[in-house]
């Protein structure tokens, strides 16, 4: 009997623990984030090169990108949801071909581990992905905010961030989200 009540106890604690674990990842939602409606960070992060290497293909800056909306994806290889979204984001670029639209997937793994370039190469090499991929040393992801991943920050194209979203995303809200700041007119005067 006392048995079943320690089980039952730590059950249901475990239930309550996932539950505020699963309601706090859900609801930290966009209005909380501390860029929002604030310039982008300027950034530049090398690029994942066409045989593997960093940097062969150059470098990605952000301001190089002004009037574009330009999606950032944090993620890692070792990231579970990471791996569900990149298809969907894939899927979305090919949507939006030929709009003033831009996806960078911006690579959070450990800079310091020696396979990295190779791990992440093989990884968007399998998964037939044609975005671009930025390595980030971890200040980007410090300049941004991001806490977990994946994250992703939509910055409109006068350089705003307007969006940002932990966690998994579904295809049809991103895509609403992106378009929503593809059709914004213009305010002037950004930067």
């Amino acid at each position: 009997m006392k048995d079943k009540i320690i089980t039952w106890g730590l059950g249901g604690l475990l239930t309550v623990l996932i539950g505020l674990n699963v309601w706090w990842f859900m609801t930290r939602g966009q209005s909380q984030h501390a860029l929002l409606d604030k310039p982008a960070p300027e950034i530049q992060l090398p690029l994942l090169g066409a045989v593997g290497g960093a940097g062969e293909a150059g470098a990605f800056r952000l301001r190089d990108h002004r009037g574009h909306v330009v999606l950032l994806d944090f993620w890692a290889v070792y990231c579970g949801p990471c791996k569900r979204q990149m298809p969907i984001l894939e899927n979305i670029k090919g949507e939006l071909k030929g709009e003033s639209f831009e996806i960078i997937s911006v690579n959070t793994d450990d800079p310091r581990d020696a396979d990295r370039v190779e791990r992440v190469s093989r990884y968007v090499s399998a998964g037939g992905y044609s975005f671009p991929i930025a390595l980030d040393s971890g200040e980007a992801g410090y300049q941004f905010g991001v806490e977990r991943i994946p994250t992703l920050v939509l910055v409109d194209k006068e350089g705003v961030v307007r969006y940002v979203h932990t966690g998994l995303s579904s295809q049809s809200d991103l895509t609403a989200q992106i378009r929503k700041w593809l059709d914004a007119a213009p305010k002037g005067g950004g930067a």
